[in-house]
């Protein structure tokens, strides 16, 4: 599933640099850099716009005048304001790089101004602030390529700050791009967890402090994607749920891979508490019971499966998993009535069909495995291997149509209902299917629009 593009709103923070050289040429007001810091202000209060932006373009043909003549070649003072110049114009690389000029002839620039108004770190945090917000724009309306190329830059200005890291993160998955988002969400890890960088309001603490956890979780979860870096995930998910014992999404997705690669006994742990929570989500519960029940642990499968319908009732394909869980545990009486559920929103499915019946016969009830019987032997055609894949909107179902007695080329009509995450119908879609030969099968897909996601299906066969 795709996710929603996020938003992760900037702090005003400010940082050191260590002192990068010995050799400093100290910034110095001059004849020129009043008349420019001067000018600058001038500018500013125009507003943006076209004066605006002719009003710095002429400072900046001053600028690099007296650069060029050797006037302010050696004044760090005078590239500070030329990378103002660039950064309210929005022409960021040249802002970054005429900082960078002015660092290097005065390597403290970064945290003492001098003889200057203002230090590089704070221009260049202006000028973070002005390249996130452009980016923050581009993301609104999902331009991800280009809310991507503003978050960069805004890294490239000032590094020393999560937030553009985490929408560049962000923008990048959109893209497809999942090595550079995970770059950019160790990147957004790597500030948060620097001392130095920590910030000193206490509201902005507090704010990392969330953002800490949620870019370690995200982290694991894109990191878990790729099977070679399943041991990276594993350290990066232990972290979350040691930090965040609750974090059940984390957990679910530590479990699985802790008993993909063999750590059986410490996977089936977390699913214990997974299964004795009831603050997980569907998808919580839907990983836990895949995973258990691949591991042909069937009780537990089954109260995964059930935690998954109380949250999501009308979702088919966990009825379907809980049904065959509970047939191979032996737990005949509760199977009957969740088969029993299932096959009244999907009368077609021969497999649940034959454990139904297999578990009334079991059971003693002769007289209700009968008529099971004659509709398991009396099918027209069955539908197999359905599968529901929930969007951010809507979703789709995939599955088999398999003729067991139909004319070839006959034309079968199916009207599927399409559920919330509470039960509540949201619409309907009608699909046709020629039938293949007998015993034949043919592929289908059908998608459902809805403004939130479809989270259960129905049919019916439309006479």
């Amino acid at each position: 599933m795709s996710a929603r593009p996020v938003l992760y709103m900037s702090l005003m923070v400010a940082f050191s640099f260590a002192n990068l050289s010995s050799q400093q040429f100290e910034p110095e007001i001059t004849a020129n850099t009043a008349r420019w810091s001067g000018q600058i202000g001038d500018a500013f209060e125009l507003g943006e716009g076209e004066e605006q932006n002719a009003a710095f373009a002429a400072i900046l043909g001053l600028i690099d005048e007296a650069i060029a003549d050797e006037v302010e070649n050696e004044n760090p003072l005078a590239f500070l304001q030329k990378g103002q110049a660039h950064m309210f114009r929005g022409e960021f690389v040249e802002a970054d790089l005429a900082f960078d000029k002015a660092e290097e002839l005065y390597p403290d620039y970064f945290t003492e101004p001098g003889m200057g108004p203002v230090s590089t770190g704070e221009a260049r945090n202006g000028a973070w602030t002005m390249a996130f917000q452009q980016g923050a724009e581009y993301l609104g309306q999902q331009d991800f390529s280009q809310a991507a190329e503003f978050f960069k830059m805004a890294n490239e200005l000032y590094s020393r700050r999560p937030e553009a890291f985490m929408n560049l993160a962000v923008a990048l998955q959109s893209t497809g791009d999942i090595e550079g988002s995970i770059e950019s969400w160790y990147g957004a890890v790597e500030v948060m967890e620097n001392p130095e960088f920590a910030p000193e309001d206490p509201a902005d603490a507090a704010q990392w402090e969330s953002y800490l956890p949620m870019s370690k979780g995200n982290l694991g979860s894109l990191l878990s994607s790729i099977p070679e870096r399943a041991e990276e995930a594993i350290d990066i998910l232990q972290q979350v749920v040691e930090q965040d014992p609750a974090n059940s999404s984390a957990q679910g997705t530590l479990a699985m891979l802790l008993a993909q690669s063999g750590a059986g006994d410490d996977a089936m742990a977390i699913f214990d508490d997974i299964l004795a929570s009831d603050e997980g989500t569907w998808q919580d519960y839907y990983n836990a019971g895949i995973t258990l029940y691949q591991a042909e642990d069937w009780e537990r499968s089954a109260r995964a499966f059930q935690k998954l319908l109380t949250n999501a009732p009308m979702y088919r394909d966990a009825m379907d998993y809980r049904v065959w869980s509970l047939f191979q545990a032996g737990q005949y009486v509760e199977q009957i009535e969740v088969s029993s559920a299932l096959l009244e929103i999907d009368p077609n499915n021969e497999t649940i069909l034959r454990f139904h019946y297999q578990a009334l016969s079991s059971e003693g009830r002769g007289e209700e495995a009968q008529p099971t019987l004659e509709k398991l032997l009396g099918l027209q055609f069955a539908l197999d291997a359905m599968t529901l894949a929930p969007a951010p909107e809507g979703g789709s179902v995939s599955g088999y149509f398999i003729n067991k007695a139909l004319d070839p080329g006959t034309a079968v009509n199916l009207s599927f209902t399409y559920y919330d995450g509470g039960g509540n119908s949201i619409g309907s879609t009608e699909l046709e299917i020629e039938a293949p030969d007998i015993d034949g099968e043919t592929t289908f897909n059908i998608s459902f629009e809805a403004d939130v996601p479809v989270l259960g299906y129905s049919y019916e066969v439309i006479q």
